[in-house]
């Protein structure tokens, strides 16, 4: 099924930022990204984004790689004294 994000802004990744935008998402992957489309595919969700923003494509690589998820952080890091 598609889901479909629009009325927001987006940022596309050359640096382009678009007004009332429209993405679509087809099985986890970004099919297309425009804006000022009205008619989208019936059996698709539709989901309003107007006053938020879009980063389709961004990946989150903000890690702690000194943790070891363990339930007690504080236990399992090593203090050189």
């Amino acid at each position: 099924m598609k889901t479909i994000f629009f009325g927001g802004t987006v940022f596309i990744g050359n640096g382009e930022i678009l007004d009332n935008a429209i993405v679509e998402v087809d099985n986890e992957r970004i099919v297309n990204v425009s804006f000022n489309k009205k008619n989208f595919p019936k059996k698709s969700k539709k989901i309003e984004i107007t006053g938020c923003t879009l980063l389709p494509g961004f990946i989150d690589c903000h890690v702690h790689l000194c943790l070891d998820s363990s339930a007690d952080i504080a236990k399992s890091l090593k203090f050189s004294k």
